[in-house]
């Protein structure tokens, strides 16, 4: 068995790497009010994300549904449908991490 010395060594060793690591802000508590400096605008909001989603998602539907002339759909239900589909998984996801 481990001796008691050896614990407390590690303990104190994987305490040390973790402040060291912690030089991010601490997250806010759910119902939390932001402060004066905490409104950041750097990132996409949901609501923008989903609209280039959305219009995304319809440009590839038309072309998809133009290319694919065989298939008895139009290029416009293609795109529709595609705009909305895209549009809600996009405001149910939210934007990607990388983006904000």
């Amino acid at each position: 068995m481990a001796d008691e010395d050896e614990i407390e060594k590690l303990l104190a060793e994987v305490n040390q790497m973790n402040q060291a690591g912690s030089a991010k802000p601490p997250a806010k508590k759910k119902g939390e009010v932001a402060g004066k400096g905490d409104d950041d605008d750097s990132g996409v909001s949901r609501i923008g994300w989903m609209l280039i989603a959305g219009v995304g998602s319809g440009i590839i539907g038309f072309l998809i549904g133009w290319l694919v002339f065989f298939i008895p759909m139009t290029a416009w239900s293609g795109a529709i449908g595609a705009a909305i589909g895209g549009a809600i998984t996009a405001l149910i996801s939210g934007p990607p991490k990388w983006l904000e």
